[in-house]
């Protein structure tokens, strides 16, 4: 009996868990030889036996384990075959940009920020995304949300789950793009200004719609969120010797959309920009309290700035 109660008996009920790597290929034999050296079993034979037993001596799986030594054999045995590798929640907020992403994942230890940024940005052809043309980065394609992922995830693996859930969001949208006659990076780029732009979520179709107005004019946007990005910093107000940078997502320049997104959109933001709202205004400028006066003409725009303090 000594031997059968063994296969259930941890090795020490005391000690804290462990981080074990199981490598790809390796065998039940090498990974029991390892747990045995570490602390995690008793003795090797007992899980070896329990594998030849269960018939589950092939089926462990390649992962990063957090293993107590209070855990049986059929217990560790079980956790190998299932692959119950350890998961962590990561957030990444709507209107993040790239950089903001990679340094939260770095800073969370769950990855390296050189090595997202490299694939994001370098290698993002790698990925095949349908609607991003060539030369262009991941910006705006990594849907910002919560994702629980395993800790064994690296950086490619994770913009892969980004991108899937990305997929699923457009989806939906997809038949009213196309009838809009819109490309969806135009639509993807229009949505990362209305949710840098926007701080209050009901203003998003109606700044959306103020935006796609000064289009169609020929007016150029002079959206100051675009002028943040081309900076590379955000600044907490933009001054005249900003508004002649020299650079494509300058909209105080240049006219027409950006040559793509400025941040990673949410879902309402995707929305407002295939669903603009019906308006005539052509103008906004931000209140205090992050709502916005909305005008028709340049005169009635010239006046809520005034009597906002922000000149004329």
């Amino acid at each position: 009996w000594g031997w059968w109660r063994s296969l259930w008996q941890p090795a020490n009920p005391q000690p804290r868990p462990i981080w074990f790597e199981v490598p790809r290929g390796a065998s039940l034999k090498q990974v029991a030889r390892r747990l045995e050296a570490v602390g995690l079993l008793r003795h090797r034979w007992t899980l070896l036996w329990l594998g030849r037993l269960r018939r589950k001596a092939h089926r462990i799986q390649a992962g990063l384990y957090l293993l107590s030594p209070h855990q049986s054999p059929q217990e560790i045995l079980e956790t190998l075959v299932e692959g119950k590798v350890p998961q962590v929640r990561i957030t990444f907020p709507e209107g993040w940009t790239l950089r903001q992403m990679a340094a939260r994942l770095e800073a969370r230890r769950l990855g390296s920020k050189e090595r997202f940024l490299e694939w994001a940005t370098q290698r993002a052809a790698t990925f095949q995304v349908p609607y991003l043309p060539p030369g262009h980065s991941l910006e705006g394609y990594l849907f910002p949300d919560t994702y629980l992922i395993p800790l064994t995830l690296d950086e490619r693996g994770l913009i892969e789950r980004m991108l899937r859930r990305f997929q699923e969001v457009i989806a939906p949208f997809l038949p009213a793009i196309r009838q809009s006659g819109r490309t969806v990076h135009q639509i993807v780029t229009m949505a990362s200004l209305v949710e840098r732009e926007a701080k209050v979520p009901e203003e998003r179709p109606l700044i959306a719609g103020v935006l796609y107005n000064r289009l169609e004019r020929g007016m150029l946007l002079q959206c100051d969120a675009t002028l943040q990005y081309a900076l590379g910093e955000h600044q907490e107000r933009i001054l005249y010797r900003h508004l002649t940078v020299d650079s494509p997502y300058n909209t105080y320049k240049y006219p027409g959309l950006p040559p793509g997104p400025i941040a990673n959109p949410g879902r309402a933001s995707l929305e407002a920009a295939v669903h603009p709202a019906a308006t005539d205004f052509l103008y906004y400028v931000a209140r205090p309290n992050g709502r916005h006066v909305f005008s028709r003409t340049y005169e009635e725009h010239r006046q809520a700035m005034r009597r906002l303090g922000r000149g004329s």
